[in-house]
């Protein structure tokens, strides 16, 4: 099962934006794959506020495999790219730098 989750903010699992009404469709998926604008600055931490969301709606969710997919690769500047390759969001968390635009890595994640 693939659950498209939108309106994912700080404070969903409270009622915050539409993430709420979604958070229950996460619990049946097998893998999470987190999509994060790679032209953001604060990349690190808004895999942070997604995850914490997720474990306050549901502690289990955190033992779900994961992968960080960052998005929009190909307006990103290539040393903005090298930086995000160097990132690490947990143990056994694959990182994608992707761009639906241009199909970068896309057939990989």
């Amino acid at each position: 099962m693939v659950a498209d989750i939108p309106g994912l903010i700080e404070g969903a699992h409270e009622g915050k934006g539409l993430g709420i009404q979604f958070l229950p469709d996460i619990e049946r998926t097998q893998v999470l794959v987190y999509l994060i604008d790679c032209t953001s600055e604060t990349v690190k931490e808004d895999f942070k506020v997604l995850v914490n969301e997720l474990k306050s709606f549901n502690e289990e969710l955190r033992k779900k495999r994961s992968i960080v997919a960052l998005t929009k690769a190909d307006i990103a500047h290539e040393e903005t790219k090298a930086k995000l390759k160097k990132l690490r969001f947990g143990k056994g968390i694959s990182v994608h730098i992707i761009s639906a635009v241009t199909k970068k890595e896309l057939k990989i994640l």
